[in-house]
């Protein structure tokens, strides 16, 4: 009874602007997927500036 896959995901930041030359997008989050004992843990965060990932940082756990 315990082989049920959940998910659980957090973004602390979610962010666009538009306003003057450069759109610029922010996230920073994270998350997991698995059952009650093995997880798959992820986190990212990063920005993109006129369609450029200029800064990010990503892990898997």
């Amino acid at each position: 009874m315990d082989d049920h896959v959940f998910t659980y995901f957090i973004f602390n930041q979610l962010e666009a602007r538009t306003t003057g030359p450069e759109a610029t997008f922010r996230w920073d989050g994270q998350g997991w997927i698995g059952g009650k004992y093995n997880k798959l843990w992820f986190k990212s965060e990063g920005k993109v500036t006129s369609g450029k990932v200029s800064d990010g940082d990503h892990e898997v756990l």
